[in-house]
């Protein structure tokens, strides 16, 4: 049996030991099989079975900076933030819901409707407390100081 491989169609190397070669497939001495078979994502053989690593280390797309990064971000975004809207601080959630209600009590309090909106006082008490329209607004400018305080921190990890 003899050690044939080709370059495949996904960036990768296929190898196979058979008697003759399928079709693409070049002939490759055991060794460099067994240096096909140890080499990174990502790299090729050339027209000898020479083994010719990537240009550029192979990085899954999930752990690349910026995908790390914006997962980061993602994450402390939905993890909640502080406003003193009422006064004092209080914590206040930011999940996707969160944001949505707030978004639609922003809105109510344009018109100067008051809005019951789930917060936690220093102790870490959560209650639903009613904030007034200008109380709503402050909020709201609150959560996308964050937001963009959040982004910005992105941005600074991408470049």
């Amino acid at each position: 049996m003899n050690w044939y491989a080709r370059n495949n169609a996904f960036g990768g190397i296929d190898l196979q030991q058979a008697e003759a070669p399928s079709a693409g497939f070049v002939a490759v001495t055991a060794a460099q099989a067994a240096a096909i078979m140890g080499a990174p994502p990502g790299s090729i053989i050339d027209g000898s079975g020479n083994l010719v690593a990537p240009v550029t280390p192979f990085v899954p797309v999930s752990q690349q900076p910026a995908m790390v990064a914006k997962r980061a971000v993602r994450n402390a975004l939905l993890g909640g933030f502080q406003s003193s809207a009422l006064g004092s601080p209080y914590a206040y959630g930011s999940s996707e819901a969160d944001q949505r209600n707030l978004a639609i009590a922003a809105v109510a309090a344009t018109q100067g409707d008051a809005t019951a909106i789930w917060c936690a006082n220093s102790s870490g008490v959560w209650a639903l407390a009613t904030h007034t329209a200008a109380q709503v607004i402050q909020l709201a400018r609150d959560w996308n100081k964050f937001r963009a305080t959040q982004s910005a921190t992105l941005a600074s990890g991408l470049g």
